[in-house]
């Protein structure tokens, strides 16, 4: 791609201007491809991402579950959310539940 965009440019003063015009389409058809190759490569990966995330996410999920109800409690906030957290913290049973 670099390669040929450095070709026309230098070539570009001695070539007509039909050649010229159908270069800059090939380029800007070239950069439509590798835009939509990214985007879609980003999207794959995001996906891909997400599977295997998902089981993990459910392990961690069904421990804070088991042990917030051994602990008692009715509701269990993600800290990360909260403007003010000033309670007890089950993640150190989450992880140890969890193996870590």
């Amino acid at each position: 791609y670099q390669a040929k965009i450095k070709k026309y440019e230098t070539e570009a003063a001695t070539v007509t201007d039909a050649v010229n015009d159908e270069r800059s389409k090939e380029v800007q058809e070239m950069q439509k491809r590798i835009v939509d190759y990214r985007d879609n490569a980003q999207k794959e990966l995001q996906k891909k991402d997400a599977d295997l995330m998902k089981p993990l996410m459910e392990k961690i999920k069904a421990s804070i579950e088991k042990v917030g109800k051994a602990k008692g409690y009715q509701y269990v906030f993600n800290a990360a959310e909260l403007l003010l957290a000033d309670g007890p913290s089950i993640t150190a049973d989450v992880k140890k539940d969890l193996g870590f």
